[in-house]
């Protein structure tokens, strides 16, 4: 069996929920997602993933495979850093090749990541905190454009570290993206009650009521666009049950806002 703390254990919810959601073929193809729950010892039925978050895992993460694909293909020379990657095989998925791809994640978390990952002179893996902000230092950077993505991962942080980690991004790239989810902050209220959760130590923290709270916490942070689930058009590929959620949602800001994701510009 696998040895993480109860907190990594976050790392297989996303991981569990995009295995499952390719293998039937509607929001997301990720064949090493299903290769890694396939021969990994892991039971990851104690998680209770409900489907209802696989789908929202999946989406969300089939939106910004999108949005990196279209950033690389308009800046090739680019650098990609993918905080908080977990086992995520986004470098994969998209099927570009930016100038340099850096995954992020806790030593232990990398430490496993390197089993089913293997680095290239083009693709790295740097274990650290995201906190920790020395792996910054690790960044081979040349004012070349860059993407920041942070999915699954803000919430996790309190709102200082929010904060403190876009300023520091600000402060070290000249041209800078940034795309990241954020629940409501009514969502995250009432995200104790989430059972895939309460099975680690993982304490959802931070949660914004709208792009302007998080302009106000530097200049040089701008937003640019805000994309909702159910918004996608793969919402079509799902059964009636997920249309109709997805339909009705669209007429309830409270239920709009619970989860969407964000892009913004970083400049220093």
């Amino acid at each position: 069996m696998i040895s993480l703390s109860n907190g990594s254990e976050t790392l297989f919810i996303p991981l569990y929920g995009k295995a499952r959601m390719s293998k039937e073929k509607k929001i997301i193809s990720d064949k090493k997602a299903e290769e890694i729950i396939d021969s990994i010892d892991y039971d990851f039925k104690k998680l209770k993933v409900a489907k209802k978050i696989q789908v929202f895992m999946s989406l969300r993460a089939a939106i910004i495979d999108d949005f990196t694909k279209g950033f690389i293909d308009e800046n090739p020379g680019c650098i990609v850093l993918h905080l908080g990657c977990g086992l995520d095989s986004r470098v994969l998925r998209v099927k570009r090749k930016a100038k340099r791809w850096y995954d992020l994640d806790f030593p232990e978390v990398i430490k496993i990541k390197k089993q089913f990952y293997k680095e290239t002179i083009n693709y790295r893996m740097i274990g650290s905190s995201v906190t920790d902000y020395s792996w910054i230092d690790k960044i081979d950077y040349e004012d070349e454009p860059v993407l920041v993505i942070a999915e699954g991962l803000l919430m996790y942080l309190n709102e200082d570290e929010v904060e403190e980690l876009l300023i520091q991004l600000k402060n070290k790239f000249t041209n800078a993206e940034i795309i990241f989810d954020a629940f409501s902050k009514t969502t995250v209220k009432y995200s104790k009650y989430q059972p895939s959760l309460g099975k680690t130590e993982a304490k959802i923290q931070w949660g914004s009521d709208g792009p302007h709270e998080i302009e106000k916490y530097a200049s040089g942070i701008t937003h640019i666009d805000t994309k909702y689930l159910n918004d996608d058009y793969r919402v079509k590929f799902l059964n009636s049950y997920y249309r109709l959620m997805f339909n009705i949602t669209k007429f309830f800001k409270s239920a709009r806002e619970a989860q969407r994701i964000f892009i913004f510009e970083l400049r220093n």
